[in-house]
C-alpha cells in the first residue's frame, strides 16, 4: 500500500512509528498530534537512560523508518529536529562510531516497524481521522491489535 501522495499520511505513519517502537521499549506514550502545519509531535514518558544506545537512537529514528516502510512522504523539519536530537545522544564519538550507530538504530527501527505494521497502520488512520489522540485511546487502539 502507497500513502505517497499524502503529506498528512507521511506525518502519520511518521508519529505511529515513533509511538509504537518506544511502547516496544516500555515508554508511556502520552499523546500524538499531527498539527496545522502538518507536522506532528509524540509526547512520551519514561526512562530511555536505561536503555542502549542503539535502541535510544531507533525510537529518534521510528518516525523515518515507519515512513520507509509505509512508502510515505516526510516533513522536512521533524527529520531536522531528530537528527539534532541523535547527534546530542552521541555527543563525542568519531564520525565512523555515529554512523554505525546510527545505522544500526534505523535498522532497528525498520525491524520493529515492520513486526509492528498493523499497529503502526491503525494508530496512523486514527491519527489521520483525528488529528490528536490521547494515551487512553493509544493504549486501547494498541490492545485490540493483540
Amino acid at each position: 500500500m502507497s500513502y505517497a501522495s499524502n503529506a498528512l499520511c507521511g506525518t502519520a505513519f511518521h508519529e505511529a512509528g515513533h509511538a509504537v517502537v518506544a511502547r516496544y521499549f516500555g515508554l508511556t506514550v502520552i499523546e500524538i498530534e499531527i498539527r496545522e502545519d502538518a507536522s506532528g509531535k509524540t509526547d512520551t514518558v519514561g526512562a530511555t537512560d536505561v536503555l542502549p544506545l542503539i535502541d535510544r537512537v531507533a525510537i529518534y529514528c521510528a518516525g523515518q523508518a515507519s515512513r520507509t516502510v509505509f512508502n510515505c512522504r516526510s516533513h522536512a523539519l521533524a527529520v531536522s529536529d531528530e537528527h539534532q536530537e541523535i547527534s546530542k545522544l552521541m555527543e563525542g564519538l568519531t564520525e565512523d562510531h555515529w554512523l554505525q550507530i546510527r545505522n544500526a538504530g534505523y535498522r532497528r527501527a525498520i525491524e520493529i516497524v515492520k513486526r509492528n505494521a498493523p499497529e503502526v497502520e491503525r494508530l496512523a488512520s486514527l491519527l489521520v481521522k483525528q488529528r490528536r489522540i490521547d494515551e487512553s485511546t493509544i493504549a486501547q487502539t494498541m490492545i485490540s491489535a493483540a
